[in-house]
């Protein structure tokens, strides 16, 4: 059976939570998203339900503010339009891992 190399498979299980974060480009392309909301978290990645477009292989920083504001550069490796609404949910593997 052939493998395809090109996808990317989970090194870490990941955890359902839903908080709010910020998503911006690292290119400028697309806007800051400070609603973004995550649907699971890993310690290589996080999913993200957004109104912003990213694209497959794009790199993005996550914004992360709490007690302490984090900014985490990751890139896009999927995304998925909601036939509903204007949202996406895309997956972003974390670059600093």
């Amino acid at each position: 059976m052939k493998v395809n190399s090109s996808v990317e498979l989970r090194q870490w299980e990941r955890e359902r939570v839903a908080f709010r974060l910020g998503l911006i480009s690292e290119s400028g392309e697309l806007k800051s998203d400070i609603g973004t909301a995550t649907t699971d978290i890993s310690l290589s990645g996080v999913g993200v339900l957004t109104n912003l477009i990213p694209v497959p292989r794009q790199e993005v920083a996550v914004i992360i503010d709490g007690e302490f504001t984090h900014t985490i550069r990751a890139r896009v490796v999927w995304v998925r339009k909601h036939e509903s609404s204007n949202s996406v949910t895309a997956g972003l593997k974390f670059l600093t891992y």
